[in-house]
């Protein structure tokens, strides 16, 4: 019979959390599996599935293509939560959630403009509908160039938006202060007519 991993429970308390360490994946090296095929395993109690090696899986650089299942279950009212891919390098990520009976299909990664993006954000952001009181099986199918690292969070909707007003403040801090230090290096050439401030600047403005 098939191994399946315990769901990872979503109640009131949950606002951000890390749910690498809890998926199960299967690397295709053949790169022809489709959900069918892993759905049609899964019905005939093929094992396929290994748990992730660490709390942020890494593979390394891999030619194949890496399937991922999460099982989750919504203890809460909201059917809305937000489930988040940080390493920002991941070439391609297909997306499959339970939709009545079916699966609906999101498509993103870095193969894709950000503006094709469900949430614009550094990493990947879906916004996933979760029935209450019911296990839920969540895939994805993952290919990059890059290294197959899987990082995933799943957050409420209001914790998501927090992270991300969070995240804008401190790159706001940071890309002010280069601001500061390429004006002031400036200043400095013009007042002094030093290369090595104008070479500083350009060095800055690359950057």
């Amino acid at each position: 019979m098939a191994w399946s991993a315990e769901p990872i429970i979503l109640n009131q308390n949950t606002q951000n959390i890390s749910i690498s360490k809890q998926i199960q994946f299967f690397a295709d090296n053949s790169l022809e599996y489709q959900l069918n095929d892993i759905l049609r395993d899964e019905q005939r109690s093929k094992n396929i599935w290994q748990s992730a090696n660490s709390f942020i899986p890494n593979y390394g650089f891999t030619n194949a293509a890496y399937w991922v299942k999460i099982v989750l279950n919504n203890k809460t009212e909201s059917p809305d939560w937000i489930l988040y891919f940080e390493y920002p390098l991941m070439d391609h990520i297909e997306l499959y959630v339970p939709d009545n009976g079916q699966y609906k299909k999101y498509y993103s990664g870095d193969s894709f403009a950000v503006s094709q993006r469900y949430i614009r954000d550094r990493g990947f952001a879906f916004p996933v509908k979760l029935e209450s009181q019911k296990n839920q099986a969540i895939y994805m199918r993952l290919q990059s160039r890059d290294s197959m690292i899987i990082a995933l969070d799943i957050l409420s909707p209001d914790a998501f938006r927090a992270e991300q007003q969070n995240v804008g403040f401190w790159f706001g801090m940071y890309y002010g202060a280069v601001l500061i230090i390429l004006l002031y290096n400036s200043y400095l050439y013009f007042a002094l007519n030093d290369k090595n401030h104008f070479y500083y600047v350009i060095v800055l403005f690359c950057y």
